[in-house]
């Protein structure tokens, strides 16, 4: 199969270059696709040169539909040297004024719902949904039709069907003036009444020259000056990746690197790796875990503010579970959620400057921390917070078995009467 094909109209083949204006174009990714309904297209012959350039009007803003990384996305500029096994995806005005986002396609927000909202306070969506009903499941429309039906001037309701289909509710085919209600319409409306799942993941990329580039010898795409992830806004699951890359994978799964947020915990390393369909983060090399405790004492309003522990758990592995995974919207509410569980041993040194400035040398003074499991990572206890492991002291004392509590100072430690000798 061709890796690209286009449809149009009209192509303007020269000596030089062919254009396409008004594209359907497809470019194929496995047994998947990236689509978009109109592209204009130029191929400079000589130097195998392919351009694709998204328009900012009518048809041409819906955002372009990934089925292999299951991502709506938002990007102006497509370019493909032929001659090399890689798309370069970008937008014409570099920066923050024109990021390069990519969505879900379970991507849901109340506030998109809202747009929709009329003057009477009853949102499109549902009467449309209602108009179908009523047609008893009928696959298209007139644009009369719904125009009557929903009590709009013809015009009006042209402009709301374009507007609609560039958000991907319906599809609005303007030469045959036939209406197609999509999938995502009857979506939002059983998110907004939490009979479906959904996600609020999406990846916004702020890049000067390019934003992401699509690899077609493994589909890999790779994102530039990608700004913090928001993964589940209930659970409190953020994702900083260091220098702004990940690589986005089948699916919606990625890997990164950098520092996960998760509740009060911050976990920075490396060769991280988000599973999308069992929403969780399995982390191969975390280089420390920090965390932050609510004070022992309130203040006098009864709060109890937050107070980062002085030393921190280093050289580990672990698995992040973020939320339930038919739960990624957090509709129903599991309050354990998120839970950490370690892979492997961890150690805890007191070589910071601000515990007894630096004095006990991290090769003979150390905890060793076993596996263990911390659950509601965004809403635990400090007094009921411990780690199992042994402590060693250089040649101080034998080396011995003890709970790793947060001590009044914030630090994590332990109370021990040593053995008179």
């Amino acid at each position: 199969a061709p890796r690209l094909k286009a449809l149009s109209n009209r192509f303007v083949l020269g000596e030089k270059e062919i254009i396409g204006g008004d594209c359907r174009i497809t470019v194929t990714i496995e047994e998947d696709s990236l689509y978009h309904p109109k592209i204009q297209l130029r191929f400079f012959i000589d130097e195998r040169l392919l351009s694709l350039y998204r328009e900012d009007e009518g048809l041409a803003q819906r955002p372009y539909s990934n089925s292999y990384h299951k991502v709506e996305m938002y990007f102006d500029r497509l370019e493909w040297d032929m001659d090399e096994p890689v798309m370069k995806l970008s937008n014409l005005q570099a920066g923050d004024v024109n990021p390069v986002v990519l969505e879900s396609f379970n991507f849901y927000r109340d506030e998109r719902f809202d747009q929709l909202q009329g003057m009477d306070d009853s949102n499109v969506l549902y009467v449309l949904k209602k108009m179908w009903e009523r047609s008893d499941h009928q696959e298209e429309f007139w644009i009369e039709e719904v125009a009557q039906y929903l009590r709009m001037e013809l015009h009006q309701c042209k402009l709301l069907m374009m507007e609609m289909t560039i958000m991907g509710f319906v599809n609005y085919d303007l030469e045959e003036g036939r209406v197609k209600f999509e999938k995502r319409m009857f979506d939002y409306i059983n998110a907004r009444g939490g009979f479906i799942d959904y996600d609020i993941i999406r990846f916004v990329s702020v890049a000067e020259e390019e934003n992401a580039r699509l690899n077609l010898l493994n589909q890999d795409l790779e994102l530039y000056g990608v700004r913090p992830i928001l993964l589940s806004d209930s659970q409190k699951v953020v994702l900083f990746p260091a220098g702004g890359f990940m690589v986005l994978k089948e699916d919606r799964d990625f890997n990164f690197g950098g520092t996960i947020q998760a509740g009060r915990f911050d976990f920075m390393g490396r060769d991280f790796f988000f599973e999308y369909k069992n929403f969780r983060i399995n982390m191969n090399t975390i280089d420390s875990m920090k965390f932050l405790v609510p004070s022992f004492e309130a203040d006098e309003y009864g709060r109890r503010e937050l107070v980062p522990i002085k030393n921190k758990l280093q050289d580990m592995t672990g698995e992040l579970f973020i939320d339930k995974p038919n739960n990624k919207s957090s509709r129903a509410v599991f309050p354990e959620y998120p839970i950490f569980r370690s892979g492997n041993d961890s150690y805890v040194y007191w070589d910071d400057r601000r515990i007894f400035n630096g004095v006990y040398d991290r090769s003979r003074v150390y905890f060793h921390v076993e596996p263990f499991e911390i659950d509601s990572l965004d809403s635990f206890e400090t007094e009921g917070l411990a780690f199992n492991g042994q402590f060693y002291s250089g040649d101080i004392f034998p080396m011995f078995e003890e709970d790793l509590k947060v001590m009044r100072d914030y630090s994590l430690g332990f109370i021990k009467t040593t053995p008179s000798t």
